[in-house]
């Protein structure tokens, strides 16, 4: 469903130093109170939660120039201005590497959590709650310290890959919603999962460090995927974890 004139101007209430900037989108400054707990962000964190060394560690209250709207196959978000690239200037990072693209839009979740939870189907104040305020504090929370609050995922299939190998307990969805990323993408996309990820091996994000030092949810992931469809629960795709030739 589209956003309506009516839940823009919910979330401009709820956010009042948002605006509307065009048909279905608004822009403004957005504040993002957070800290980290058990490895779970908390967004405006009580005083109970900062009792905790962990969250007052991680207590962050910041604000960004954003804009966001309605768009298929789901909403995009902006964060406008220099600031992030000034972070990727500082960290000898690619602007990519934050997340965020050349036209100021940004990767702000994984796909396989954008197709379990929609953002297309949230209300603005949801899609704030659920996608861009995190994306917000995990940006502020590399400028500070230089690495990401819950981990960085590799670009491409192998983070699609990576996340699931870094999801604590993956449900079958969860593992054929990233089989059929990998399926749809391609015969390199399929490469990944037609040979036994080790440790030892060149990570594939081109780092040149091994899996273990650089991005080891990817072998965790590859070996959940392949274990699953070797136990025949998509018999269907029994063919991605065969080597080529086979």
């Amino acid at each position: 469903m589209a956003w309506t004139p009516a839940d823009l101007g919910n979330a401009i209430r709820n956010f009042p130093t948002l605006a509307v900037a065009g048909s279905g989108s608004v822009s403004g400054n957005l504040s993002v109170v957070g800290a980290m707990l058990g490895g779970q962000l908390i967004l405006n964190p009580t005083e109970e939660h900062l009792a905790h060394a962990e969250a007052q560690a991680t207590f962050i209250a910041d604000s960004y120039t954003i804009e966001f709207g309605f768009s298929r196959p789901n909403p995009f978000l902006k964060v406008l201005g220099s600031r992030v690239q000034e972070t990727a200037n500082r960290y000898g990072k690619r602007l990519i590497d934050l997340h965020v693209y050349s036209d100021q839009t940004t990767c702000y979740g994984a796909p396989q959590e954008l197709m379990a939870e929609p953002p297309t189907a949230m209300t603005p104040v949801e899609f704030i709650y659920r996608y861009v305020q995190p994306f917000l504090y995990a940006q502020a929370f590399f400028e500070r310290h230089g690495f990401w609050p819950w981990g960085d995922l590799a670009h491409g299939h192998a983070g699609l890959i990576e996340w699931l190998g870094k999801t604590p307990h993956p449900t079958n969805a969860d593992i054929l919603r990233t089989i059929l990323f990998i399926d749809a993408s391609g015969e390199e996309a399929r490469k990944h999962l037609r040979r036994r990820a080790r440790w030892h091996l060149k990570c594939p994000c081109g780092s040149g460090k091994q899996i273990r030092y650089c991005h080891p949810g990817y072998k965790r992931g590859v070996d959940t995927i392949r274990t699953w469809v070797a136990q025949g629960y998509s018999a269907r795709h029994r063919n991605l974890i065969l080597p080529l030739g086979s």
